[in-house]
């Protein structure tokens, strides 16, 4: 928000139509390798903006996933069958299912198509279904290798699963059977480290960008360091 006064004294106050998100990260004594994968990031070898999954976010699924409002794209969802459709009546997204073992999954649609959302070895996910499911519904996590090899699957009679990811595991498909019917595809959540709550907002997976980093040795034996960075939300980012 930025403010003018006139000399009047009168006040007007202007808002960019955005607001990015900012974040300030900071380890203490961090282990060696660990600092030097840190270091790497914000030197830049990895080319272009990162992409972010906040531990802290209620809901990992896009603000589109987690509303399932009519004005988000139909392929935020992929269906092993039956279809999916808007309601004109609450203007949301609807899965039809034909049958208790049609399947409907979370696409991420940020960073470019795929089913697939990232992870990595001994995170604790937990997805609870969209809230018009039934409590039968089967939820599912299928986790995948770097290569997309299918290593094991996790999955609950239910509305809610919490998995940890297996070794290997460098993403994971998100998927519900709730059995056949017509059901809102609105409520769904993902999060990391805690049950997720059905209908909590949508945060996604923002590409951010490192603004500014500092590294210092930690007194003593070994070669701790502590670590800061800063990042903030971007559209896109130019690499020199």
């Amino acid at each position: 928000m930025t403010e003018f006064r006139a000399l009047s004294g009168a006040v007007t106050t202007w808002a960019a139509p955005v607001q990015p998100r900012r974040m300030k990260l900071s380890w203490t004594s961090m282990e060696k390798d660990d600092a030097l994968f840190l270091d790497r990031l914000a030197r830049r070898n990895i080319r272009g903006p990162l992409i972010v999954m906040d531990p802290t976010s209620a809901n990992l699924l896009d603000d589109a996933a987690a509303t399932a409002d009519a004005s988000g794209p139909a392929n935020t969802w992929a269906v092993s069958a039956g279809g999916l459709a808007v309601n004109s009546a609450t203007r949301q997204w609807e899965f039809t299912s034909p049958s208790g073992d049609a399947v409907v999954g979370w696409r991420r649609t940020s960073w470019g198509p795929g089913q697939n959302y990232f992870t990595a070895p001994g995170m604790r996910l937990s997805l609870a279904a969209p809230v018009a499911f039934p409590e039968t519904t089967i939820t599912m996590f299928t986790w995948r290798a770097l290569d997309g090899r299918v290593l094991s699957q996790s999955r609950a009679v239910g509305k809610l699963l919490s998995a940890v990811a297996p070794d290997g595991a460098h993403s994971v498909t998100l998927a519900c059977a709730p059995g056949p019917g017509t059901f809102s595809l609105a409520g769904a959540c993902l999060a990391v480290d805690e049950d997720a709550v059905a209908g909590d907002p949508g945060d996604g997976c923002p590409a951010m960008s490192i603004t500014d980093y500092s590294i210092s040795p930690v007194r003593g034996p070994g070669r701790a360091r502590d670590i800061s960075l800063s990042l903030v939300e971007v559209a896109n980012s130019a690499v020199q």
